[in-house]
């Protein structure tokens, strides 16, 4: 019989007479006793059957060891069948004992385990037995106590932590020992026993790897969880992929897959010196090489993979500059006590995103004002974000700093604010400031930087046109194609004394004939932080994949500079807190906020029905801050859309007193 055929019918032979022993239980045993069975073989069921848990490179060797040892030994076939039976009794009593300590099993069920164990140990008869059993299952006791405060308590985990992981798989060794003494060779034990503690290392870290999405739903420690800084207190199984593609950059889980596969090494040396045949290295060679097969999508994943997001991290609440239309200022009350995230804060906010495929926003205040910033480009940069966007007045910026950002390796992009029309720069931010602003952008792309200028929005604007104001830009800024339009975030009512007075309904249909116009001429306008005027825009030719589009609930968040996490930087409301204690898992914990959902689904109220939703998108931030309820409309969407088609469009509810959700907007 071959190697292969020998071990499926040893496992087979072994769970028929575990379910014929069941079945020949009293009742009152067996009934319980079998439902647990049935459920192990569920189990099995959903990773691949017995074969692949106990034949399989990455499941139990337990099989793969005895049809090895009882090879070598030229066990009888009565004795290696008796051997099977007990190790696969001994697997089913652990399991028991391992989900009443982690899952939480009725203790009732400890009667199960003694009622197994102690079956398992009547098969393995002779005089010697009792005295491995002493040896083996107190050793085997205590590493899995001392095991239980790491995994319960959240103790760091030290090397004498990895290092009894080989004791938990102990019980495993006593049929092997069993059979060693069948064939005379007493010798063998101490041997084998170092072998099993051995092997047992990598075979419970490669569980942990495996298993660390349902260790994060049970809340269940590991040490491959403690590796990617997860904690099931306060991560869920969303956290995963994000923190392997971090802990893989950094090396650290680089060294845990490099620790199992060394381990993996050492056993097949081991293993070597009994002189009993290839069968057990294949069996090793074929786990590492399923290890490797692991670790090779773990750093393709990382390179290529990863859940997209867009961050917004506000470093600081202070600037250079004083500008009326400043949204940051206006919702301060104290401009003597503005908030600044602390640097060592912001790099483990770095370190964290980095998990993810990370466009990164800066912004303020003015970023260029923050005293770490420099430090925190470089981090970004050491991080490996391919791309950084940094909004800035550009007033602090030369030639030493634009080439500092040219010769990192992300691209850099800044969004340079320059009001308009001709002299609004001058009026809103001060006499000097146009030309520092256009000195930015003239000198950025001289060192490899992109540039693009941001202009405010405005009645004003559209009256000395969009297209003039790219032709005055164009005379100053050489290669100039692209800008960037920020509307005002004020109702048409309030009184105004910045850059102009804020768009009207007929405006926006104006903003839409204009921009689309420039983009007709090869230029791209974008007007940001306004999806109302997206259907205006397609209707006028500009195409959906031209449109910004609003992912605040979705892919983006803000980090404010007062810590709290918001959809994104216009709208404070918060989804989150973050602290040096909770970095670790915001992100998720931020897009999981009913408040998030509401934002994502774009189901706004008045919403549902309208053949533009999905184009517009509904900015909340423009919503709420022209007056209306979260989760409603922009009171202008039913009229500008009127001019499209010509005609009354049915009006759009917009007046609910409650938002769409019925959670707190307070940071979770």
């Amino acid at each position: 019989m071959s190697e292969s055929r020998a071990q499926t019918a040893l496992l087979e032979g072994s769970l028929h007479a575990v379910q014929t022993w069941i079945h020949a239980l009293v009742p009152g045993v067996r009934g319980p006793m079998d439902a647990r069975w049935q459920e192990l073989l569920t189990r099995l069921s959903s990773q691949g059957g017995a074969q692949a848990l106990f034949l399989g490179p990455e499941g139990s060797p337990a099989f793969v060891l005895l049809d090895w040892l009882g090879r070598g030994l030229g066990s009888r076939p009565e004795d290696l069948e008796r051997a099977g039976t007990a190790m696969l009794a001994l697997y089913l009593a652990v399991r028991i004992q391992d989900d009443l300590v982690d899952a939480g099993r009725p203790p009732q069920e400890a009667y199960l385990q003694q009622l197994m164990s102690g079956w398992a140990v009547s098969l393995l008869e002779g005089p010697e037995s009792a005295q491995d059993w002493q040896a083996v299952m107190g050793p085997f006791a205590a590493a899995a106590l001392e095991d239980l405060s790491w995994r319960s308590h959240g103790l760091p985990w030290t090397e004498r932590a990895m290092s009894i992981q080989g004791d938990k798989y102990l019980p495993v060794v006593l049929p092997l020992l069993w059979l060693a003494r069948r064939a005379g060779r007493p010798e063998l034990v101490l041997e084998l026993t170092t072998l099993i503690q051995t092997l047992g290392r990598p075979l419970q870290l490669t569980n942990d790897l495996l298993g660390a999405a349902r260790d994060l739903e049970e809340g269940q420690r590991s040490a491959y969880l403690a590796t990617l800084e997860l904690d099931p207190r306060q991560h869920g199984v969303g956290d995963l992929s994000s923190a392997e593609r971090r802990s893989w950059k950094s090396g650290a889980l680089r060294s845990f897959v490099a620790r199992i596969d060394a381990e993996l090494g050492q056993v097949a040396s081991l293993a070597a010196t009994f002189g009993f045949g290839p069968e057990l290295e294949a069996h090793l060679g074929t786990r590492r090489s399923a290890l490797s097969r692991r670790a090779l999508r773990l750093s393709t994943r990382t390179a290529f993979g990863g859940q997209y997001l867009m961050a917004d991290i506000e470093l600081t609440r202070r600037c250079n500059l004083r500008c009326p239309d400043c949204f940051v200022f206006a919702q301060e009350a104290d401009m003597n006590a503005l908030d600044e995230l602390d640097p060592s804060l912001v790099m483990a906010l770095l370190e964290e995103l980095s998990g993810y495929q990370t466009d990164l926003h800066l912004t303020g205040g003015e970023p260029f004002f923050y005293p770490a910033i420099w430090e925190v480009l470089e981090a970004a940069d050491r991080l490996g974000f391919s791309k950084i966007l940094i909004n800035t007045n550009g007033g602090l910026l030369g030639d030493e700093e634009l080439a500092r950002l040219g010769a990192m390796r992300a691209s850099v992009h800044l969004m340079v604010s320059i009001d308009g029309p001709p002299g609004v720069h001058e009026r809103v931010r001060g006499q000097t400031q146009t030309e520092k602003a256009l000195r930015a952008l003239r000198l950025a792309p001289k060192h490899g930087v992109n540039a693009t200028p941001a202009t405010i929005l405005t009645g004003d604007l559209l009256d000395f046109g969009v297209e003039a104001w790219g032709d005055w830009l164009a005379e100053r800024i050489e290669g100039w194609r692209e800008m960037t339009l920020w509307p005002l975030f004020v109702a048409p009512e309030a009184v105004h004394h910045g850059a102009g007075r804020p768009l009207s309904t007929e405006d926006l249909d104006r903003t839409a004939r204009q921009c689309s116009a420039l983009y007709h001429q090869g230029r791209r306008v974008v007007v940001a932080d306004y999806p109302v005027v997206n259907p205006m825009l397609q209707h006028y030719g500009v195409p959906a994949e031209s449109l910004w589009q609003c992912t605040a609930g979705v892919s983006r968040i803000c980090v404010q500079a007062d810590k709290s996490v918001t959809p994104c930087h216009p709208f404070r409301r918060a989804l989150a807190q973050v602290d040096h204690h909770s970095v670790r898992g915001f992100v998720q914990r931020a897009l999981g906020h009913p408040d998030a959902h509401v934002m994502g689904a774009r189901m706004h109220t008045g919403c549902g029905s309208c053949e533009h939703k999905n184009v517009c998108g509904n900015c909340q931030a423009a919503v709420v801050g022209l007056g209306h309820p979260f989760g409603g409309n922009d009171a202008r969407c039913r009229d500008a859309l009127a001019l499209l088609v010509g005609e009354p469009v049915p009006a759009l509810p917009i007046d609910e007193t409650q938002p769409l959700s019925t959670e707190s907007s307070d940071a979770s």
